[in-house]
């Protein structure tokens, strides 16, 4: 039963985190595998860790691209931390749900 409980909250090590409706309350790890251009998309192709191991494809497009970036530099936390996000890289903080 301790081995259970020890295995639950160690988390990976991954850049990225994501939920999806269509899996409950599941978290998945990912981390970014490599970005490519395919004609008026950029591609991101991600590797999920744990709790399986999937790879994930994201299209974006130039208009999505500007949407985001729009999104990101309203929201004045969001710009604190992509600006100084990177003083964090050593010991993040991550939060069990979003």
């Amino acid at each position: 039963m301790a081995e259970t409980n020890k295995a639950e909250a160690k988390k990976p090590e991954a850049c990225m985190r994501m939920k999806s409706t269509g899996l409950g309350t599941t978290m998945l790890f990912a981390d970014v595998d490599k970005v490519d251009v395919v004609d008026d998309m950029l591609i991101l192709h991600i590797n999920s860790v744990s709790p399986v191991r999937w790879h994930i494809r994201a299209g974006i497009t130039y208009k999505g691209m500007l949407t985001l970036l729009w999104a990101v530099f309203k929201n004045f936390l969001a710009v604190k931390f992509v600006f100084l996000g990177f003083t964090k890289l050593k010991n993040p903080r991550l939060p069990d749900d979003f």
